[in-house]
């Protein structure tokens, strides 16, 4: 385990509901600069399922929370423990269980690299010396990549997952109406986004963070090119990265593995193991993103599991 990546943690509650046990915990990351920052983390799972079975870490996508993969009795974090999972559900900061850290107004896509899924995976560590499988929607999918491709965490995972629902372009469709030089000073005075600024999500996001994730995407920051990330990250992993996008959404324009494959003769691709988008389909209304019986989750179930050949049966492969 890394030095210095988890300052301290917290039993906050448990219960047991529906035959499984749910702990929740706040951890706060060492290192960050704001020490007020703690993370809410729910920790899901059966009797006996700690070591039995892989740490699965579920972290929900921007204007979220763990509700996306949490639902009132169901949701795929329990059909996942009842499977015998060890099932991990993570708050960004400020979000679903995670109190808002006082300064919240300067948070960036690099607290969330550099600290806090550091901080969340040396804490489950400490429960499940197994290799852990991580799940993230969108900008958390990326965030997943980049930390570990750069050597932030303290355990190499076994598979990176990425769900891009039909909400996937959010990023460009924010770089094209929040930060335009006419209304970019509007959103700023605000200090936030909130869900009803950009038509759906239920948590609000700062100003500065959406910001960054935008400029991040679109190639600033630490890395020049558009997509440069994606193409060191999934090069560097040489662990399973699979890449569910659910493209019968798509208006126009190609899917995201598409979009990134354009840009992949930039930096070589010779990962062991390609990143393979599977063609997923999920309903279209929110309340059904956390319903386990979808075709996507039950992908995703084998998936975690380690079977990984199944991706074959319909997939781009870079």
């Amino acid at each position: 385990m890394a030095n210095g990546t988890l300052r301290a943690a917290k039993l906050v509650g448990a219960e047991r509901l529906g035959g499984l046990n749910e702990d929740l915990y706040r951890i706060q990351p060492a290192n960050t600069l704001d020490a007020g920052v703690e993370l809410g983390l729910l920790h899901v799972f059966g009797d006996g399922s700690i070591t039995r079975k892989p740490p699965v870490l579920l972290w929900h996508g921007i204007f979220g929370s763990h509700r996306y993969f949490y639902g009132d009795g169901v949701g795929i974090a329990q059909k996942l423990a009842r499977s015998g999972f060890d099932v991990w559900v993570a708050d960004w900061r400020g979000h679903g269980f995670s109190p808002s850290n006082p300064n919240a107004i300067n948070n960036t896509v690099w607290d969330f690299v550099d600290h806090d899924l550091p901080a969340i995976l040396a804490f489950i560590a400490r429960y499940n010396e197994l290799r852990p499988r991580l799940v993230g929607v969108d900008v958390s999918g990326l965030m997943m990549l980049a930390s570990s491709s750069l050597a932030k965490l303290p355990v190499k995972p076994e598979s990176i997952t990425m769900i891009m629902d039909y909400q996937s372009d959010v990023l460009a469709r924010l770089n094209g109406s929040i930060f335009t030089r006419k209304a970019q000073w509007r959103w700023m005075s605000r200090g936030h986004v909130t869900p009803a600024m950009v038509g759906f999500g239920n948590e609000s996001e700062p100003y500065g963070f959406v910001r960054s994730a935008v400029k991040w995407l679109q190639g600033s920051d630490r890395f020049v090119k558009q997509n440069e990330l994606l193409c060191v990250s999934m090069n560097a992993q040489e662990i399973p990265c699979l890449i569910i996008e659910n493209m019968s959404h798509l208006k126009s324009g190609k899917p995201f593995l598409g979009r990134l494959a354009s840009m992949s003769n930039a930096v070589p691709w010779r990962s062991k193991h390609p990143a393979a988008c599977y063609d997923a389909d999920f309903k279209a209304s929110p309340s059904a993103f956390n319903h386990p019986d979808q075709e996507v989750w039950t992908l995703l179930t084998r998936w975690v599991a380690g079977e990984y050949a199944f991706v074959r049966e319909r997939r781009q492969v870079i």
